[in-house]
Formats: C-alpha cells, sequence, structure tokens
C-alpha cells in the first residue's frame, strides 16, 4: 500500500508548480508582447511562431491540472492522467536539464549580460551593469529554473510511487478441462492509441531537441547554418530509439501506456530485463512492426521476438479475476 502522506506532499507540490507553470504563460505573454514594448515606447508586435510555440508547451500544463483534479478527487485512486504526465516530464529530463545548463551557461557569461543589455536597458547598451541591476534581471530566470529542476525531481518520484502498486489483471481460461488465469492482454485499439500518443510525444521530443541544440550551436558559433544539414529522420529515430529504451528500460511503460493502464512484462508476468527491452527496442524499427494493431494475435515482431507482452494492470485492491 502508498503512504497517503506520499500523495498528499506531491499532490500539494505538483498543485504549486502547476499554477506557477499556467500564471507564468498568461503574465509571460502579457508582459513579453504587451508590456515591455509599451515601458519601451513601441508599438506591440506580437510574434505568432513564438506565440504558438508558448502555447502547445501549455497542453502538458494543462493535462497535468487535469490529472492532479482528477487525482485527488478520486482520493488518490485514479492516477492515469497524473501518470501520463509525470511520465512526459520524466523522459524530458535530458532535454529539460540542458536548457537549465544552457541558461546557467549564459548567465555566467558576458554573452548573457550583453543580451540582457540591449534586450532590457537598450540606453545602457555599452555600460556595465551593477551588481543590483544584474539581479533584478536574473532573478525571474532563476525562479522558471528552480521549478523545472523540483518539477523534475517531483515527477520521478511520483513516477515510481503511483507505479508501483500495479498489478496484472487476470482472465479465467479453460483449456482440456483445466482452468487457470491468464494475463489479459492489451486490445489491438488500445495499442494503436498507444502508438499513436507516444509517435505525437517522439516528435515533439524531437523538436525539443531541435531547438535545445539550435540555441547551443547559435550561442556557440553565431549562426546556424550549417545546423540545418542536420539530417531530421536520423533526429527523429534517434529519439524514437531513447524513448522506448528509456521509459520501457526504467519503468515497463510508455506514456501512452498509462492512460491504457498497461505495461510491458514477460511471459512469467514479471519486468522485463535491460537485454529484452534493448532487443523489443531494436525490433521496433522492422518495416510493417508499427501495424500491431491489425495483428489478431495482438502481438508485434517487437513482442514475440523478445518474449515480451503488453498486458492491463490495475491497482492491486483493485485486482480482477475474471
Amino acid at each position: 500500500m502508498r503512504s497517503k502522506n506520499s500523495e498528499t506532499t506531491i499532490s500539494i507540490i505538483l498543485a504549486l508548480i502547476l499554477v506557477y507553470y499556467f500564471n507564468s504563460y498568461i503574465f509571460g505573454t502579457l508582459f513579453n508582447y504587451i508590456l515591455i514594448p509599451y515601458l519601451l515606447h513601441k508599438q506591440p508586435q506580437l510574434n505568432f511562431h513564438n506565440l504558438l510555440f508558448s502555447t502547445l508547451n501549455q497542453i502538458p500544463i494543462v493535462i497535468g491540472i487535469i490529472g492532479l483534479i482528477v487525482f485527488v478527487k478520486s482520493k488518490y485512486k485514479k492516477n492515469n492522467i497524473l501518470r501520463f504526465y509525470m511520465a512526459f516530464i520524466v523522459v524530458m529530463t535530458p532535454i529539460d536539464l540542458g536548457w537549465v545548463f544552457y541558461l546557467i551557461n549564459r548567465i555566467v557569461s558576458n554573452q548573457f549580460q550583453s543580451s540582457i543589455t540591449s534586450e532590457f536597458l537598450p540606453v545602457a547598451h555599452h555600460a556595465n551593469l551593477t551588481t543590483n541591476q544584474i539581479f533584478i534581471i536574473l532573478a525571474p530566470r532563476l525562479i522558471p529554473l528552480s521549478s523545472t529542476i523540483i518539477n523534475t525531481v517531483v515527477c520521478w518520484y511520483g513516477l515510481f510511487i503511483l507505479s508501483k502498486n500495479k498489478a496484472l489483471v487476470l482472465q479465467d481460461t479453460e483449456q482440456d478441462g483445466k482452468n487457470f488465469y491468464l494475463m489479459r492482454v492489451l486490445k489491438p485499439i488500445q495499442r494503436f492509441f498507444n502508438q499513436t500518443i507516444d509517435l505525437i510525444l517522439i516528435i515533439y521530443l524531437t523538436l525539443s531537441v531541435t531547438n535545445l541544440v539550435k540555441a547551443i550551436y547559435i550561442s556557440k558559433k553565431g549562426t546556424a547554418e550549417s545546423l540545418f544539414e542536420i539530417d531530421s529522420l536520423t533526429s527523429f529515430l534517434l529519439v524514437f530509439f531513447y524513448y522506448y529504451l528509456f521509459m520501457e528500460g526504467i519503468f515497463g511503460f510508455t506514456a501512452a501506456k498509462c492512460i491504457t493502464s498497461s505495461m510491458v512484462v514477460t511471459e512469467a508476468g514479471e519486468k522485463p530485463g535491460f537485454l529484452q527491452i534493448l532487443g523489443r527496442t531494436i525490433c521496433r524499427f522492422i518495416p510493417m512492426d508499427a501495424l500491431i494493431f491489425l495483428d489478431k494475435k495482438q502481438r508485434g515482431w517487437h513482442d514475440a521476438i523478445s518474449n515480451t507482452y503488453v498486458v492491463e494492470v490495475v491497482e492491486a485492491e483493485e485486482q480482477e479475476f475474471d
């Protein structure tokens, strides 16, 4: 049984962080696109590309808020949506840490001092900032960095806590006059849903990695011209490999599997070893393997070759025997 104190603590911290994130978007948009131009006596100009990307970034926050509300209202029983949000944050960890180190590097570099001088203090572009000026400008930037780190740590901890009490859904089967229980494998439509959601997340991760690499490259070289020579398909395949190996290797499920209450297990119903997950991930690159939802046996080549199954799970106290 999970500790209610742990669940309450996770809920409170996530609530504060999610509300902060959402308010930061609302007020940040007003600040960047309306207040700053007004103070600088400039006509407000909306960068629709940046505004759209910023708005899309709020979708996980909204999902997190919805998941947290459902989780709390159900007295900590319904956690599928919240686990999906946590899994998304967890799989984003390398990218988020990359942004954190990138911004910290800019903060301590002369390049950052020059950029914030020209952005916020254009009149004093060639002047050196005082310690107080730097602190006033950096303080709003340090808060998001700290909240990102806290959110990541809480989601790692929360995902482990909310996932450790899962049990297999078993169904009664008769063969040769004998009754025995089998694991209930996921239906084709559920596997199609998993693939679709995971694919969307992988595309988002690929774009996020590209933006991070581009930002780092520009900060070092001053231009991104040669960066565009990177093959987009190669980037996607690398992120694809990382996503499945990382999530299924550590947790036994992906973000989408949190929604469908499913996980990867061995024939004995146990968590697969790393080599099995590695083989399972490599087999995903086999052509036509993605069409597993058309297989009546409900198993793809990456399932059969690695001898693994995707099965339904529930909370231990709600374990079903059909």
